[in-house]
């Protein structure tokens, strides 16, 4: 089975390239304020965030770095990437715009295995999201995920996908471990991300209930996030 993360076709980590780009990137991006309106969790989380575009996981990634992201598996692959540049995202733009989507699909897909995420796959593969899912937290580390979709009602955010939140249940399962879910507001034009309350799985509820308890609280609990920060630009995902 190919790794989820494809690290066999994988540029090395340490690579100078990758590091310029990161220092530049860092020169362009300020580090955000992180505000913690809740304790800081003392073992391994999922913080949920809203998208914005790309600032958010670029801010993340950059000054972040232990909150390992969960991100679509198709940027991973080069014939996958371009398919999806293409077909999703490109779909109804300028032929300059899509050749130029084209010409950076190398150079995308270069960055995202370096940022070496758990891929997200929608399909009978979603066992291997989950089963990376858990070994990054049994290794200690938090995760970040953005699980918003691109349609529907809109406050903040759109509502969430729910697959994420199952992985309660998985957790409890192999670890005997109660998951806790933070929710997570970026404000771009205040340059600041916002940790609230947390919320945990509970399995003395129905499994197949606990991803629309757990979400529904994650949704409410960001928009009063960005309620409390006063009026500013909100920066919609897609």
């Amino acid at each position: 089975m190919v790794q989820p993360t494809e690290k066999k076709n994988a540029t090395p980590k340490n690579s100078l390239f990758f590091r310029m780009m990161q220092w530049i990137a860092k020169k362009i991006v300020k580090e955000p304020e992180f505000v913690w309106k809740t304790d800081q969790p003392d073992e391994p989380a999922i913080f949920v965030c809203n998208h914005t575009k790309i600032y958010a996981p670029t801010c993340l990634f950059l000054y972040r770095k232990e909150w390992r992201m969960w991100s679509n598996n198709f940027f991973l692959n080069k014939k996958s990437c371009k398919e999806h540049l293409l077909n999703k995202v490109l779909a109804n733009r300028s032929c300059w715009l899509r050749g130029l989507g084209k010409m950076l699909v190398p150079l995308i897909v270069y960055v995202y295995r370096h940022i070496d995420p758990i891929p997200v796959y929608r399909d009978q593969r979603v066992v291997t999201t989950f089963n990376e899912a858990i070994r990054t937290l049994q290794e200690g580390r938090h995760e970040v995920i953005f699980p918003e979709r691109t349609e529907g009602e809109f406050r903040y955010i759109y509502e969430f996908n729910r697959g994420f939140a199952m992985m309660g249940p998985l957790y409890y399962k192999r670890t005997g471990k109660l998951l806790r879910y933070y929710p997570v507001y970026c404000c771009q034009d205040h340059e600041r991300f916002i940790v609230g309350d947390s919320i945990s799985y509970d399995p003395s509820l129905p499994a197949k209930e606990e991803p629309e308890r757990i979400c529904r609280y994650l949704e409410n609990a960001i928009r009063a996030l960005a309620d409390a920060e006063g009026p500013h630009k909100v920066v919609v995902y897609g």
